[in-house]
């Protein structure tokens, strides 16, 4: 009897042994696991590309033509309108390739600082490291102006080749310019072209 009252004692000591790891199995599959979050390491960079479109989105509605200025054939100042269905090629290089804080973050490096000589707040991005061959920012600076926050000009360095950069200015609600700058044997560099619109 004594036997029998042993063995039921230690069987209901081992299924209540059970019971608990099966619990406890159960629980921690049911807890959904701790993801890492990714949100942190996206840096929100200032929509540039986003914020040209607009820009000529602007110049669309206002029904204005803007006006290009430039170097002809025989290196003489000259300058033609730009109709309304060429703006979207005229200013292309501007927004292309798109820069977004989604593919661009883990490429550029965003610092802000205030720059009391002109009385700006200035985002300047640049490369963490070695670019790939889509990525030919090289750099940009978003200038606002801290009494109003609105963006008084866009400063970008577009990399064309191993000896040729675009510069590229955006001054909203006014004008652009674009500067090719051609270095020579790495010695000296000089303005290949030169291009400015005005609206």
């Amino acid at each position: 009897m004594r036997s029998i009252w042993t063995f039921s004692l230690l069987l209901l000591i081992f299924l209540s042994c059970q019971n608990n790891n099966k619990s406890s199995v159960i629980n921690n599959t049911e807890e959904e696991p701790e993801l890492p979050d990714t949100t942190k390491d996206v840096v929100a960079f200032f929509p540039v590309t986003d914020f040209i479109k607009g820009e000529i989105e602007k110049i669309k509605l206002s029904g204005k033509n803007p006006i290009k200025y430039f170097k002809n054939k025989e290196n003489k100042e000259d300058s033609i309108w730009i109709k309304v269905q060429e703006l979207e090629s005229e200013f292309k290089e501007f927004y292309t390739p798109i820069i977004d804080s989604a593919n661009d973050s883990k490429y550029y490096v965003e610092k802000k600082f205030v720059d009391n000589s002109i009385n700006a707040i200035t985002l300047t991005y640049d490369p963490l490291g070695d670019l790939p061959i889509n990525k030919p920012w090289k750099h940009w600076d978003i200038y606002i102006n801290p009494e109003n926050n609105t963006i008084t000009r866009i400063y970008l360095v577009k990399l064309l080749s191993d000896s040729c950069i675009r510069q590229l200015t955006w001054t909203p609600e006014k004008s652009c310019k674009a500067l090719t700058i051609q270095n020579s044997n790495n010695k000296s560099s000089f303005v290949k072209d030169e291009v400015i619109i005005k609206w």
